[in-house]
């Protein structure tokens, strides 16, 4: 193996497939729900209530961490071709509250989204109702902390999927 910066590429296919994946888990779950009796009994909501969250959480993670890569490989490579229509993605995706004692909230870029999936030590899917009894929505809030404040950031997870095929788009 060659030497130096940026020595490998990340298999865009297979990242963007699990990017599909996390996509059809996200869009289904409400299809999925309206099949199922809300019984502890009934075995494809003892299924879903087993693995939804982990699974989701274990997808979400693996696309940030593929993202983030792919940001920092393409960027010297995105700046020199951006007269060719290659665009960094560049895409909001939420809300970011910096100090979550404080009410001072601002757009969640792309690459800061990435950072914060990574760094997040809660995870919880949006729903109308208790977790167990409803579908997953859209967004998702992650919690973490940097240096001694601790932070909030509402991640739009449609904005965050499309974000992700844009960013390995341009090298499939």
């Amino acid at each position: 193996m060659a030497g130096g910066k940026n020595n490998y590429q990340l298999n865009g296919e297979i990242v963007l497939r699990d990017v599909y994946r996390l996509a059809t888990m996200t869009l289904a779950d409400p299809i999925v729900m309206s099949f199922m009796e809300k019984d502890a009994n009934e075995p494809l909501y003892r299924l879903r209530a087993q693995y939804l969250e982990d699974e989701l959480v274990h997808q979400l993670l693996s696309a940030a961490i593929s993202n983030r890569t792919q940001i920092e490989h393409m960027t010297d490579h995105r700046a020199a071709m951006d007269g060719q229509g290659f665009q960094p993605a560049a895409y909001e995706c939420g809300v970011l509250q910096p100090d979550a004692d404080k009410n001072d909230r601002g757009p969640l870029s792309f690459h800061e989204a990435c950072h914060k999936i990574i760094h997040a030590t809660n995870i919880v899917a949006q729903t109308p109702e208790a977790p167990e009894t409803s579908p997953m929505k859209m967004e998702l809030t992650l919690r973490g902390t940097k240096g001694k404040l601790t932070w909030v950031a509402h991640l739009d997870l449609l904005a965050y999927l499309r974000g992700s095929v844009e960013n390995f788009g341009d090298f499939r």
